[in-house]
């Protein structure tokens, strides 16, 4: 039951997707050098959750998992603290050059969404854009792999054989996705591991990312949904390079 969404669930995340973006719309627009990534954070969930009660009506509640309706974060992940996948606070201001990993979510009646980015606080240099087209590559080749019959095992395979070909198999951290729905990680994963077959009705977030000490992470996640012949994006942001810097 909680592995394969009826289409009332799947129109609930696909609201949450609306507002996630929004929120991150907000936070893309709030980036700033100078700023703290928690006050960055802060102001973005406050105006979007905002904008959604009242979108939403008075009725409408949350679960109450969260004190914001829709949120968008950075989790630290600035510059250099963007080689670790998951970071907390990286208690300094953001600065010219840095890579930023994002995430942005909503909540409507308990299910969630998820949208990852890179920023790039001004030009980004040519290493950079190249790592971000190989994570783009992978998110596609994983995405590509997505359908009925299929394994998950099989989109982390497909990921896993587009940083091969690029030699930057080192930089891996973690599979390629998991479910969503009532938790923001789920059964199943898109994991080597995990050989469960997809079916119709299954929602997961597609993110395999490569991380550089030192440097930094790049990685994007979208929400997708396993149709009758094949998988759709639920998810719709920005993802090329020129249209994620911060000038």
């Amino acid at each position: 039951m909680r592995v394969i969404k009826s289409q009332n669930e799947i129109e609930i995340i696909k609201e949450t997707t609306k507002w996630g973006a929004r929120a991150h719309e907000l936070l893309q627009k709030y980036v700033e050098v100078g700023r703290y990534d928690f006050e960055v954070s802060s102001r973005a969930s406050l105006e979007a959750s905002l904008e959604m009660k009242k979108a939403l009506g008075r009725e409408f509640r949350g679960s109450g998992a969260s004190v914001f309706l829709a949120y968008a974060g950075i989790r630290g992940q600035v510059g250099e603290n963007s080689a670790f996948p998951h970071a907390m606070s990286i208690e300094r201001e953001i600065r010219k050059g840095d890579i930023i990993v994002t995430g942005a979510s909503a909540d409507v009646e308990g299910y969630h969404s998820e949208i990852e980015r890179n920023l790039f606080v001004g030009e980004p240099e040519e290493r950079v854009k190249r790592y971000h087209k190989i994570a783009l590559e992978m998110q596609q080749a994983a995405f590509n792999a997505l359908k009925p019959g299929a394994k998950c095992s099989d989109a982390d395979r497909a990921a896993y054989n587009v940083a091969k070909k690029h030699g930057v198999t080192q930089a891996l951290r973690h599979h390629s996705g998991h479910g969503l729905g009532l938790e923001a990680h789920e059964a199943p994963f898109l994991d080597i591991g995990d050989e469960t077959v997809l079916l119709p009705g299954m929602v997961l977030s597609v993110e395999p990312g490569i991380y550089f000490l030192g440097l930094g992470g790049f990685r994007h996640s979208d929400t997708v949904v396993i149709t009758e012949h094949g998988a759709e994006w639920l998810t719709n942001y920005p993802k090329e390079t020129e249209d994620l810097i911060i000038r």
